[in-house]
């Protein structure tokens, strides 16, 4: 009886343990939709400017008439890291509303590339 007790409370560690890796696992890939190294909640919701603060020129800005407009930066500028080649998904886009908080990210092709 007490062989069958152990092996039930090892069965319920691993259940719990696969919950809970499961839950970290499906988190990782809801915050890193864009690129695998860019946590995309970090993102979201700053304001433009702040985020030119923190990595560095842009290399694409561009506004339309009400204010709102979008915003590139190459992937090395954010992760440090040369991940891709130039013809890949290396530009990190970062629409913007009026008043400069970022609503949307995503990567995508350089223009013309």
């Amino acid at each position: 009886m007490v062989k069958n007790k152990a092996v039930g409370t090892y069965k319920w560690i691993g259940i719990v343990a696969g919950v809970i890796l499961g839950c970290m696992v499906t988190i990782w890939i809801c915050s890193h939709r864009s690129h695998p190294m860019i946590n995309d909640w970090e993102m979201l919701g700053n304001n433009i400017n702040t985020v030119e603060q923190k990595y560095g020129d842009f290399k694409q800005y561009i506004t339309r008439d009400d204010g709102s407009g979008y915003a590139v930066l190459m992937t090395e500028q954010i992760t440090g890291k040369s991940v891709y080649d130039a013809g890949d998904y290396s530009c990190y886009y970062m629409e913007f509303d009026q008043t400069g908080k970022i609503v949307k990210v995503y990567c995508a092709r350089p223009a013309g590339g």
